[in-house]
């Protein structure tokens, strides 16, 4: 009887090493599944950091709005500059050395107003010339103003003459009587369509202006 309980023994012990065996080998697997889940959880972790890099990558390379566009910006400033230049000369002052006042002289600066007397030598004033023909522009070519390009005379009343005398001005338009001036010795054309200029002898006296050649009316 005590040798078949003996036999017994290694079976029993078999049993409980196969029990044990497989609860091991069961919970061996758990293990490896979480490996892999944390080995998953990281993968993706790391494709969200890729990402996240190649996102800081895009936006890293939008550089026009950069120093490369504030150059191009002070280029686009520098040619609005030019622009206003531009508008300088327009606005500027005489397109000759002043205005023509008699053989030898030419009136500007502090004294831009040409007197012509009718028995004086020509002279420059600050501003009246009396009961004398006032010239303040001789011809188109002293009006660079773009409001006011056309040499206008004709025959006012002002504090310093109370019979009146003939007064050229630049002004938009020749309107009212007034007549355009030209320099016959210019070589761009000054007068407008349909009118030439002209020295006659009766067109420059109806204006109280000499007839030396250095002045001309359109007609």
């Amino acid at each position: 009887m005590r040798l078949s309980s003996f036999a017994w023994a290694p079976a029993a012990l078999a049993l409980w090493l196969a029990a044990c065996g497989g609860s091991a080998f069961s919970t061996a697997p758990g293990v490896d599944d979480g490996g892999t889940t944390g080995s998953g959880s990281g993968g993706s972790s790391g494709g969200s950091s890729s990402g996240s890099s190649s996102g800081a990558a895009s936006d890293g390379g939008v550089t026009p709005d950069g120093p490369g566009a504030a150059e191009s910006g002070a280029a686009e400033t520098g040619a609005t500059e030019g622009g206003a230049i531009e508008g300088g000369v327009a606005e500027g002052g005489p397109a000759t050395g002043g205005v023509t006042c008699g053989p030898s002289t030419e009136c500007s600066g502090t004294t831009p107003v040409c007197c012509l007397g009718q028995a004086t030598t020509p002279t420059c004033a600050h501003l009246e010339c009396g009961c004398a023909t006032q010239l303040e522009c001789a011809s188109d070519l002293d009006c660079t103003a773009t409001l006011t390009p056309r040499c206008c005379i004709n025959k006012v009343t002002d504090a310093t003459c109370a019979s009146g005398h003939e007064v050229a001005r630049c002004a938009a338009a020749c309107l009212n009587g007034a007549q355009q001036l030209c320099d016959p010795n210019a070589q761009k054309l000054q007068c407008t369509a349909g009118t030439q200029c002209s020295t006659s002898g009766g067109d420059l006296s109806n204006v109280n202006l000499p007839n030396d050649g250095l002045y001309g009316v359109c007609n």
